[in-house]
């Protein structure tokens, strides 16, 4: 199995950055933020990078790989669409596979946050490199007004096994549970979670999963009647799947 690793940033976005690391300490980068610090840590952690993947155009996202690409002279792979924004990227399709220590990762056109985002799932690994598409107990931005594609990347990923890892590239944990607890309010689990996240630093959060999700996340949680009943309170529309899954979004905006 691989190994993840992470670290967190502490800046204005709270981003975490992923490594995925075989047994032999070799290490796949996910959307480095920071070229520096992505160099510290694999000096630090002994680690040899072997590519760079990216999963969508922001530039928390794509700010670091150029540089880590050149000075390591490893391969940096990006969604066709804005491969052109890097010097050295090579381009990838939505429905193409890309490979890490002898492992496969599908890859999945899902839009909503930006146009051109894309996930990379193993099934294998029951991991997903998500990019911005899920936080912990919710989800990236809706750009652009795309509601209707973010509602249907998110169905697509409420199907994947629940035992599936993500990687949510934020540390937006707290604000995830205060915001569903406040359309779950008498989920006497979501306060206990929230306490306990509390007393924990962003280092120490642990990653979850899509089961989690399915649990306790709004945005999967389209038929809650405890949930419709929040929105009826706010004057949301609530009378299809879509309509709550937007009204939940949008309140999210302005919480």
């Amino acid at each position: 199995m691989l190994r993840i690793a992470r670290f967190f940033l502490d800046n204005p976005l709270r981003n975490y950055n992923y490594f995925l690391l075989d047994e032999h300490n070799r290490a796949l980068i996910i959307d480095p933020t920071d070229a520096a610090l992505t160099l510290e840590y694999l000096k630090n952690q002994n680690l040899t990078a072997e590519a760079i993947w990216i999963t969508h155009e922001d530039l928390d996202h794509i700010g670091g790989a150029d540089e880590v690409s050149a000075q390591l002279n490893i391969p940096l792979w990006a969604p066709k669409a804005f491969s052109h924004l890097m010097q050295s990227a090579q381009s990838f399709n939505g429905s193409d596979t890309l490979h890490f220590a002898g492992q496969s990762f599908s890859i999945k056109h899902l839009q909503g946050h930006t146009p051109h985002h894309h996930v990379f799932y193993s099934a294998e690994q029951n991991l997903l490199i998500s990019g911005d598409m899920l936080f912990n107990y919710g989800i990236g931005k809706v750009r652009q007004g795309q509601h209707q594609k973010m509602y249907e990347s998110i169905q697509w990923l409420a199907e994947l096994p629940g035992e599936t890892v993500y990687l949510t590239a934020h540390d937006y944990d707290l604000i995830g549970l205060r915001f569903a607890l406040s359309l779950q309010p008498h989920k006497t689990e979501l306060h206990d979670k929230l306490a306990h996240l509390e007393s924990l630093t962003p280092e120490q959060r642990p990653l979850l999963n899509i089961a989690e999700q399915r649990q306790h996340s709004p945005y999967f949680l389209l038929d809650n009647p405890e949930i419709h009943q929040a929105l009826k309170q706010k004057g949301m529309p609530c009378d299809t799947p879509f309509a709550v899954f937007k009204s939940i979004r949008l309140l999210r905006d302005e919480f």
